[in-house]
């Protein structure tokens, strides 16, 4: 028999997991009544029906409510336009999922095999921590990938990713590093479960124009020292890099 201890510090867990789920509108009622028997399990070694009846009927009532809130939702809401973007992602070959796995590392191997399976060109997704924090208003962050001979490899499918976002009216950043996640900024969590969304009325983004040519690490002309040695007798004149004018033979 658990001790009383294990079962508050299961309830406890419990409570967390009824209270995320209802509110996500990712999960259908048997996905979240499965976790709540493999929690009861792990946690105390043994089925508990007393336990587990007493918070199905929380699922039932919390998705209840969720339901009644989704049908006031008139306006397109951050979730929808993300669900959009995530659907043309996924027809330009970017793989996406929501909520895949607990973690980063979960999610990256979860992900790696579906887009395998679909031979894409790039994947993007968020993860159940990813989620909780949304959900607390924390924004969302966004992991992503590139495979294959994709041009431009991680970068490119990363710019591609925040140009469908932004297409679809998600308030998202990135600074350009293939090591950092794509940020979209704190929203009220709004995903239907129940209700469907309002047209988008959004035509397919556009072709994404190619990156700019990115800037030599070493000035051609001066070699990074940023002037030119034409006449030893003279000062030096400044190079193009510093804002001056060459003179001819002074590469």
């Amino acid at each position: 028999m658990p001790t009383e201890e294990a079962i508050a510090q299961c309830r406890e867990w419990l409570e967390r997991v009824v209270d995320v789920d209802c509110r996500a509108g990712v999960y259908d009622e048997a996905n979240i009544l499965e976790a709540l028997e493999e929690i009861i399990e792990v946690e105390l070694g043994e089925p508990f029906p007393a336990l587990f009846e007493e918070f199905a009927a929380r699922v039932k009532v919390g998705l209840e409510a969720r339901a009644r809130e989704e049908a006031t939702w008139g306006d397109r809401t951050i979730n929808d336009r993300l669900d959009s973007a995530f659907d043309d992602l996924d027809a330009r070959g970017i793989v996406t999922a929501q909520a895949l796995g607990s973690t980063l590392q979960e999610g990256a191997e979860l992900i790696d095999a579906m887009s395998g399976d679909r031979e894409a060109r790039g994947s993007a997704f968020y993860h159940r921590q990813d989620l909780e924090r949304a959900l607390e208003g924390g924004g969302l962050r966004l992991a992503f990938t590139a495979y294959g001979d994709e041009a431009g490899g991680g970068e490119a499918i990363g710019r591609e990713i925040v140009h469908v976002l932004k297409h679809h009216g998600v308030p998202v950043s990135w600074g350009g590093d293939v090591r950092s996640r794509i940020e979209i900024e704190p929203f009220e969590w709004r995903k239907r479960r129940a209700t469907k969304a309002p047209p988008g009325g959004t035509a397919a983004p556009p072709v994404l124009p190619p990156a700019p040519p990115p800037r030599p690490a070493v000035c051609e002309i001066c070699k990074g020292r940023g002037w030119i040695q034409t006449d030893p007798t003279r000062f030096p004149d400044i190079c193009v890099c510093k804002g001056g004018k060459p003179s001819a033979g002074g590469r």
